[in-house]
This record gives structure tokens, C-alpha cells and sequence, in this order.
């Protein structure tokens, strides 16, 4: 993602098939955009995702309400 090929509505469908994404932390994959921890620990807050969560383990209303809280 940091280097473009990829966007987060992509890398999300992708964490269902695939084992590596799905392991990836949320944290980690929005600090790939540019977020700092911090500023990525609130908005996970804001959309009800668990600090600890993984991409592969998003319901698909998180994975709504990010994608929303991001405009993407």
C-alpha cells in the first residue's frame, strides 16, 4: 500500500483469501497510509475495531465504517 499498487478497499477484500494480508494488524496497514499510531488507534475507536484486530477478522460493517471514515 505505501507504494501505491495496492488500496485499502483492495487489501481488505484481499485479507479474506489471503493468509498473509488477513494476518496483518488494521494498525499496521493504516500506518502504511500515512497515519501515525495514534491518530490510527483513534479512528479504529471511532469505527468500533479492537486495537489488537487483524484485517482477515474485520466484520464487513467495520470494514464499512473504515472505508467510510477514510472517504475511500
Amino acid at each position: 500500500m505505501t507504494s501505491g499498487e495496492r488500496t485499502l478497499p483492495q487489501v481488505l477484500a484481499m485479507a479474506k483469501t489471503d493468509s498473509v494480508t488477513g494476518k496483518t494488524k488494521v494498525a499496521q496497514l493504516l500506518t502504511a497510509l500515512g497515519f501515525g499510531p495514534a491518530r490510527a488507534m483513534t479512528l479504529m475507536e471511532q469505527v468500533g475495531i479492537v486495537v489488537d484486530s487483524r484485517a482477515a477478522g474485520l466484520g464487513e460493517r467495520q470494514r464499512v465504517a473504515l472505508l467510510e471514515a477514510l472517504d475511500h
